[in-house]
């Protein structure tokens, strides 16, 4: 990450919680560990509840996380079925803290639940999947692309703030994502399934 300018990494960092409670709790520690709560969105099963192809619906926020197809079902079937899950955007400073803090916080090992959910008969994928691709092809059918210019960035995701503090100012707390237009899902950079480490650019 750069310390000035717009960054041209994003790093999100990814945590499934038993339920709100212990994710407000993930989310607390780590606005007390320094990180800024702008940068840090609960997905509460209240997200679950939104229309599927809503931007700030569950599956629009997954993929403003960057979080890729593959995981992403697991995550919305986990916050589907009542758990929280706990995104945080990082600069590359920030990452091990956060990392750290939110092992603490005791996450669920995703893998290992997705593995008893399928046992006991789901098939993998989650639904919303469906109605928010829908709908982003009818967003790019009309033309409504990304673009960056004047310290702003808007489109698809809306428009998110100039940088301060070497970051871009994502704030999504209200769905919008620093890679508008582009939707580049995030490379998974470790192997812990309780909490991981996307990163585009």
């Amino acid at each position: 990450m750069s310390g000035t300018g717009v960054s041209t990494t994003g790093i999100h960092i990814v945590a499934l919680y038993e339920d709100t409670a212990a994710a407000e709790a993930a989310k607390a520690a780590l606005v007390a560990a320094g990180l800024p709560a702008a940068s840090i969105i609960v997905l509460d099963p209240s997200f679950a509840d939104r229309p599927a192809e809503a931007e700030d619906g569950l599956w629009g926020m997954l993929k403003h996380g960057l979080v890729p197809d593959d995981h992403a079902h697991a995550y919305a079937e986990g916050v589907a079925r009542g758990h929280a899950l706990v995104m945080a955007d990082v600069t590359e400073v920030e990452t091990e803290v956060a990392v750290v803090t939110l092992r603490s916080a005791g996450p669920v090992d995703i893998d290992a639940r997705a593995s008893e959910w399928s046992e006991a008969g789901w098939d993998g994928t989650n639904g919303g999947q469906d109605y928010w691709l829908d709908a982003q092809a009818e967003r790019d059918a009309a033309g409504s692309e990304g673009i960056t210019g004047g310290g702003f960035m808007s489109g698809d995701y809306g428009s998110v703030g100039a940088p301060h503090d070497g970051r871009v100012d994502t704030n999504i707390l209200r769905g919008f994502s620093p890679y508008a237009g582009k939707r580049e899902d995030g490379v998974l950079l470790n192997e812990d399934p309780s909490v991981r480490i996307y990163q585009v650019g």
